[in-house]
């Protein structure tokens, strides 16, 4: 497992670069997952740029569960200059920002539907492929930090999935053990997709999914 990371300091500045390669246009705005090679073209964000970095800080400092819009909107061709260790995994305060940003993908239901019971199926139609595209286009990282990535993301999504689980299905099980499903639907936070609420109550009002509760 990933060591503790250190505490955020307001005052340094992340590591970013601004890509000028032309892939980066042909690409749609994605790195193919490598640190680049020798004589590439790129160079550190300086001067007033630099308070955008101390943005990110902010935005991950006074946000338990931030949405990173910072990260999200950052300008075409910059990058979070990602360093990982020996097992691959992200280091730094650049790879606490990653593991942040990757949790905002495990609770976007566009990237990892919540409607989908087993992590494994979320790869078919290239779903993984997609997720990694997403975060090149914020991120520069080995390629061996993928398989790190992509376990991070699944584990996210299956605590969110616990999280809201705990938060609005249980109570009103607990209430009320004979609720209709109907009643649970309206349940249905604002930030999780309507269809995709409804595929998580049907699951959990399963057969398979009280067995699996009472398992767990």
């Amino acid at each position: 497992m990933q060591g503790p990371q250190r505490p955020l300091d307001r005052s340094k500045r992340l590591n970013v670069i601004q890509v000028t390669d032309q892939r980066d246009d042909e690409d749609g705005d994605c790195n193919n997952g490598e640190q680049f090679p020798p004589g590439h073209e790129s160079q550190a964000l300086v001067g007033e740029e630099g308070q955008v970095h101390n943005q990110v800080y902010n935005e991950v400092r006074k946000r338990k569960r931030t949405s990173l819009p910072i990260v999200w909107n950052m300008p075409k061709g910059q990058r979070i200059v990602v360093k990982c260790n020996e097992d691959s995994q992200p280091i730094g305060d650049e790879g606490a920002i990653l593991g942040k940003f990757l949790g905002t993908i495990a609770r976007n239901g566009g990237f990892c539907p919540l409607n989908i019971n087993d992590w494994c199926q979320v790869n078919k139609n290239s779903g993984e492929e997609t997720i990694l595209q997403c975060v090149q286009t914020k991120f520069v990282y080995p390629r061996s930090c993928e398989k790190w990535i992509l376990k991070s993301i699944g584990r996210d999504w299956r605590k969110f999935k616990s999280s809201l689980k705990d938060a609005f299905f249980n109570p009103a099980i607990e209430k009320n053990p004979n609720i209709k499903r109907k009643a649970l639907y309206k349940l249905c936070p604002e930030d999780v997709d309507n269809d995709q609420w409804r595929g998580l109550v049907k699951y959990w009002k399963s057969k398979k999914g009280r067995a699996l509760a009472e398992k767990n």
